[in-house]
């Protein structure tokens, strides 16, 4: 692959980046799919060809190519939940079950006390888009194989909430393809080993999605799994007083927070009692 090849690859995701946006969801699935086919065949072709000590780098930051975006108000909002466990190893999301069994009408309390009855619905909803003139290198593969990971399950993740009062069945379906691609972008960064400490809120927000994936199919303890692993990246952050936060606008935090308020709740019920 060119480097022209390589900005063609970045042209055609930020294309289907904007097909996202805007809602077409069926067009921008067919667009990173494709897309996903063309960066392994290059990640393929590249590993034959280089050894370890070869596989620079990425020339920029999976954080560095994420922006602030926060669930509008009065969009659709319905939960969803992930699985990941809280130690940052590999994770199996189960999501080979399509059962369907989404909670399509949750009764939301106003004090949430577990995963299920949260009354907050953040979704980090914005796609990675690439930069330009991306530099021909193993990193940089990996790096563009990971935001098309994200920028596919993010696909699924949406189009599963506009199907879910029109068919159920197509919803699960779209929810158990979402988890399982934000659980292969998150080990792919991990296996690999991109800079975590330029990937960390690039975690957060696929925690925080595969969280609400998890919870729209009604896999309660996974959900609470992937949301504790988000709490304690965002206590992390906010202790470290690391730049990410300073760059995010204040609702995509607050976003994070709130899908993990309930196991505050859990902790101060527990101490009091």
């Amino acid at each position: 692959m060119t480097n022209t090849n390589a900005d063609q690859i970045v042209y055609r995701n930020n294309q289907g980046c904007s097909l996202l946006e805007v809602g077409h969801f069926d067009h921008a699935i067919e667009a990173f799919t494709g897309l996903l086919s063309s960066s392994k065949q290059f990640m393929d072709n590249f590993s034959e060809q280089v050894d370890d000590c070869m596989r620079n780098p990425p020339s920029t930051s999976l954080d560095a190519c994420m922006v602030p975006c926060s669930l509008p108000a009065g969009a659709s909002a319905t939960h969803n939940k992930s699985n990941t466990n809280g130690n940052g190893k590999n994770v199996d999301m189960s999501n080979s079950d399509n059962s369907g069994n989404s909670n399509n009408s949750r009764t939301i309390n106003s004090s949430p006390t577990s995963a299920n009855d949260s009354k907050h619905n953040f979704v980090y909803r914005h796609p990675i888009q690439l930069p330009w003139g991306m530099d021909l290198s193993y990193g940089n593969g990996v790096l563009i194989s990971t935001a098309i990971m994200f920028n596919l399950a993010l696909c699924h993740h949406l189009k599963a909430y506009r199907c879910m009062q029109s068919d159920a069945s197509r919803s699960a379906q779209c929810f158990a393809k979402a988890g399982r691609l934000y659980e292969l972008a998150y080990n792919l960064q991990l296996e690999e080993d991109l800079d975590p400490s330029h990937s960390m809120f690039f975690t957060m927000a696929t925690i925080n999605n595969l969280g609400m994936v998890h919870s729209a199919n009604g896999r309660t303890q996974i959900a609470e799994q992937c949301f504790q692993h988000l709490l304690c990246a965002v206590v992390f952050l906010i202790d470290q007083n690391e730049a990410h936060v300073a760059r995010q606008d204040s609702t995509t935090m607050d976003g994070f927070i709130a899908n993990t308020s309930f196991l505050i709740v859990q902790h101060n019920t527990a101490g009091a009692a």
